[in-house]
């Protein structure tokens, strides 16, 4: 491989940094209702909160007058609301919405986008170097790609893969960035959906050996019913684990080693590389690794990921 390792911190995105979305809050087109006190709602309702950007779940029935993120044990917060699903680190909280699906976003300092869990035909992404500056990037790209060695055999009789990952790379740096993206749906959808985009800055790890592993990991559950014995499969939501070696000159090793403690426990998305045959490679989750000084000018990272949907 010839790419560098990397990983990414996601740009918290706020209520500033949010600027508009095609996706309305409350999402009546999703079901979702916002709450308001002295309803009698019943156990299982959901109801969303435009001031938290929050589903929650009624545990308890009944008239409600305190307010769902004041009093937890009655209602379960059960995600983010259809509007801000793709603002948080889980691809399987997906952001629905009518093609085309629009963000625009004031994300502070960034140069690179990563798009999770794409479910649209293509993505156009337009940056100003400022609200009403100069437009310094306008692009569009399409989410289909043939993977087979045999191009020109796929071109006309093979269905390209529909690809749910994208990566945008080496943006300029402006500060005060306005980007708009605006997501179609695929040929015949009426809905386009992603689940994550995350803005940020790379921090490379070193370059990438053969070979890195994709842990595919299901989390699915088989449950039995204690009387007839049938069994069932309770599909989960599935991870991606990446593991891998990577080397690096030893006078990088320090910076490396401190760039991964500082990053402990955070949720980053990882690279391996931005060729799109190695998508599979990419994964977002929590990172670690063992930094090894193999001889007297190159150092060794072992790199693994617990990937998070």
């Amino acid at each position: 491989m010839t790419d560098y390792a990397r990983l990414l911190e996601p740009r918290a995105i706020t209520e500033a940094r949010l600027i508009d979305c095609s996706v309305p809050e409350p999402d009546a087109g999703v079901g979702e209702i916002a709450w308001t006190s002295g309803e009698d709602t019943a156990i299982g309702e959901l109801r969303i909160r435009a001031s938290t950007h929050r589903v929650y779940k009624d545990a308890k029935g009944g008239v409600s007058t305190v307010a769902p993120e004041l009093d937890p044990t009655r209602w379960k917060d059960e995600g983010p609301t259809n509007r801000w699903a793709w603002a948080d680190y889980y691809e399987s909280t997906v952001t629905t919405g009518a093609s085309p699906l629009t963000l625009r976003v004031r994300p502070g300092v960034f140069g690179s986008i990563v798009f999770r869990a794409l479910d649209t035909g293509s993505v156009r992404v337009q940056c100003w170097d400022a609200p009403g500056g100069a437009l310094y990037h306008d692009q569009t790209y399409a989410t289909d790609d043939y993977l087979t060695g045999d191009l020109m055999w796929e071109f006309y009789f093979g269905e390209p893969r529909q690809r749910t990952y994208l990566l945008i790379d080496n943006l300029p740096l402006h500060p005060a960035a306005e980007v708009l993206i605006t997501m179609t749906s695929l040929a015949g959808a009426a809905a386009a959906g992603v689940g994550t985009v995350a803005f940020g800055l790379w921090e490379t790890l070193g370059l990438p050996e053969f070979v890195f592993d994709a842990d595919l990991i299901d989390r699915s559950r088989i449950e039995e019913e204690p009387v007839t014995g049938r069994m069932r499969i309770k599909r989960g939501v599935p991870a991606v684990n990446v593991s891998g070696t990577c080397v690096l000159d030893d006078v990088q090793a320090s910076r490396v080693a401190e760039v991964i403690a500082r990053y402990l426990g955070v949720p980053v998305a990882i690279s391996i590389s931005a060729a799109a045959r190695y998508d599979y490679l990419n994964t977002f989750g929590l990172v670690s690794a063992t930094v090894s000084a193999i001889n007297p000018k190159q150092a060794r990272v072992r790199l693994r990921t617990r990937g998070i949907t």
